[in-house]
């Protein structure tokens, strides 16, 4: 009997989603939320470069229910766009094109983990005119409805619309646009201790907030400390920015000092620091501002991301 066997992978990308650890919480609820965020980011660096990200913009819109509740969020960008290459990126399952810079190539997942589809529309160069690509990201077609048009080249850029969310994760979204920002700004606090960062606003339906802005009107930074650590027997630089954070950006319930671990311009690790140094909340009246802060430090060195684990863990030195 002749047996004709199909060799190599065979891709199941409903199971590999079904197979991601999201628990619907209030803290997961917010995840392709950042994860959308750091892809504007990281298209915003490719298109100016690392060192004029301040030429880049990404706007966060908050999406509600006519009874006021939220449903999803749409998060647009001014970066290079879905070119042929981003694009084909987009549709391998674990990517390897953000190797270098921490990505996994699974974020993307997370979205069809909480909604059953993500529109998608960009505008890119394509070397000698623009074009404008929109799809919509499911889990049977990764570029279902795919559709290509001319356009302008110079309003290059994306567009993602995560909404609406499935209603389980829908119901963990915090109601208040502060709350949204202090979450972004928990998590992409090393962005903004850089002197070149995007522009990033948060816009609701009576309000327009820059991250920047709500960073620097809370945040005391303290000093920066630099170190030495030798690595496989070559000395690593590192430096430990600290901070005195108001406890609403805190992304601990318990308003505990810590430390971060950061990576490729996020902090990906965090560590409880009261039960190793003895430290308590620090007192408002040890500081200027009119609220009960904590200290944070986030520790930043190249070795952190050379080598990210499989999740959404720190690099491993």
């Amino acid at each position: 009997m002749d047996v004709r066997v199909q060799t190599g992978w065979d891709n199941d990308p409903a199971g590999r989603i079904r197979n991601l650890s999201l628990a619907p919480n209030a803290k997961n609820s917010l995840f392709p939320l950042f994860e959308a965020v750091m892809n504007s980011i990281h298209a915003v660096e490719d298109r100016f470069g690392k060192d004029n990200l301040s030429k880049g913009e990404v706007l966060i819109e908050l999406h509600r229910t006519e009874t006021g509740d939220m449903e999803g969020f749409t998060v647009s960008d001014n970066g290079t766009g879905f070119n042929e290459s981003n694009l084909a990126s987009f549709r391998r399952m674990d990517s390897r094109a953000k190797e270098k810079i921490g990505g996994k190539g699974v974020g993307r997942l997370v979205w069809l983990k909480v909604l059953d589809e993500v529109h998608i529309k960009s505008i890119y160069d394509d070397g000698s005119s623009g074009r404008s690509v929109s799809f919509d990201f499911k889990v049977s077609n990764p570029t279902d409805n795919l559709t290509f048009l001319p356009a302008d080249r110079s309003t290059a850029g994306s567009i993602v619309q995560l909404t609406p969310y499935k209603r389980e994760y829908a119901l963990h979204i915090p109601k208040k646009a502060s709350t949204v920002t202090n979450r972004l700004l928990a998590h992409f606090i090393s962005y903004f201790i850089n002197i070149s960062h995007p522009k990033i606003t948060v816009c609701d339906v009576d309000a327009e907030i820059d991250l920047f802005d709500a960073f620097s009107a809370s945040v005391e930074r303290d000093a920066d400390y630099r170190f030495d650590v030798v690595v496989s027997g070559a000395s690593a630089d590192f430096v430990c920015h600290c901070f005195l954070l108001p406890k609403a950006i805190s992304d601990d319930e318990r308003s505990t000092n810590a430390l971060y671990l950061g990576a490729n311009g996020r902090a990906v690790k965090r560590f409880d620091m009261d039960g190793v140094i003895g430290l308590g909340h620090v007192d408002k009246r040890d500081s200027h501002r009119a609220w009960s802060v904590i200290q944070a430090g986030i520790c930043d060195g190249d070795q952190l991301g050379t080598r990210p684990d499989v999740g959404r863990g720190v690099g491993v030195l």
